[in-house]
């Protein structure tokens, strides 16, 4: 039993002097310089794209990935993954250990991302050493309904549907939503030894689920949100080996709750303002590896590992021409525990 609790409470403050908001971040070829990057993960999902790919198409950005359903870590400006910070609704997603938060699942309620590189990215505050993702949830600003349906085929049995609905008054808005996805995964390729071979063990499958609920009166507003997603895949390992991982499997499940107060202007002079946000939330993650195939050291491997994250952040920013500063205080505990266990093979 490997057991470690990690807590940290640290500030940070961070001024920029212009931001650079991109609406087509393809459209341009200064794009790869800019400070800031606004996307709508929505026109992704329409062409059958996942955040994950979605991500690796913004210039300074790159996820590595196997194959589509595989984990996929982002890196920034060739960074290492751990050093780029992933956030939603103002909660940090980053676990306390592994390659960093993995976008290869489903990502409910993932609407828009502001994608900060370099130095700029600390204004996000701590573990955005190299870039931050700053993912959020879209509420309707007008009263009305609204269905959306996305139905998705296409090569290696692969299926996909979701479906979401928001509902808004003049004070309150809600929106719920669920999503399924899976894939068989398997292709045939030609390996670098020109050797024709197949690509075995590569199937997913996910479940998704997201409620999110916004009280706003004119600048204030309170938001809580549910996000869950459960899959289980295969984890196919190098093509020299592939018979060695034919059998090995990932579950992974992953429930985040966030509540969050604050007001888009508490105060203005003239061209200046100041807003001012608290959020706290939770986290619980969950995953589990297993390979009943020995390889090497002839054992199999089952490895459990258990993340639970409870945190608060309280940040207030001022706005003026061309110029912003934010200060932040965020408080978090993590527990992680893991177990690993392997069985001695007698073949």
């Amino acid at each position: 039993m490997l057991h470690a609790i990690l807590a940290a409470l640290p500030i940070s403050v961070a001024a920029q002097t212009s931001v650079d908001t991109v609406a087509d971040p393809g459209a341009d070829p200064r794009h790869p310089t800019a400070t800031v990057t606004h996307v709508d993960l929505s026109a992704g999902e329409l062409e059958g794209s996942d955040t994950a790919t979605t991500v690796d198409a913004v210039a300074g950005v790159h996820t590595r990935r196997t194959s589509f359903g595989q984990s996929a870590f982002a890196t920034v400006r060739g960074s290492n993954s751990r050093q780029v910070l992933v956030e939603y609704e103002g909660l940090r997603l980053n676990p306390p250990f592994g390659a960093g938060f993995d976008l290869g699942g489903s990502t409910p309620g993932f609407d828009t991302v502001s994608i900060w590189r370099g130095a700029a990215s600390t204004y996000r505050g701590g573990g955005a050493v190299a870039g931050a993702l700053e993912f959020r949830t879209r509420h309707r600003r007008k009263a009305g309904t609204e269905l959306k349906l996305r139905l998705l085929g296409g090569s290696h049995d692969t299926y996909s549907g979701a479906v979401s609905a928001a509902v808004a008054s003049k004070h309150v808005s809600t929106r719920l939503g669920v999503s399924a996805r899976q894939s068989d995964g398997d292709f045939e390729f030609t390996d670098r030894q020109n050797t024709s071979a197949q690509r075995v063990n590569n199937d997913h499958s996910r479940r998704a689920a997201f409620g999110s609920a916004q009280l706003r009166d004119g600048p204030v507003w309170m938001r809580a949100t549910v996000i869950g997603d459960a899959g289980e895949r295969g984890t196919p390992g190098l093509s020299e080996f592939q018979n060695r991982f034919a059998h090995a499997r990932l579950d992974d499940e992953q429930t985040s709750a966030i509540l969050g107060v604050g007001s888009d202007e508490l105060t203005r002079w003239g061209d200046w303002s100041v807003e001012g946000k608290l959020r706290g939330g939770a986290q619980l993650r969950t995953l589990e590896y297993r390979n009943p195939q020995p390889f090497l050291g002839g054992a199999a491997i089952l490895n459990e590992t258990r993340s639970a994250m409870v945190g608060v952040v309280a940040e207030a920013a001022v706005w003026g021409p061309r110029a912003v500063g934010r200060v932040a205080i965020d408080g978090r505990h993590d527990d992680w525990r893991a177990d690993l266990e392997t069985a001695r093979s007698t073949a």
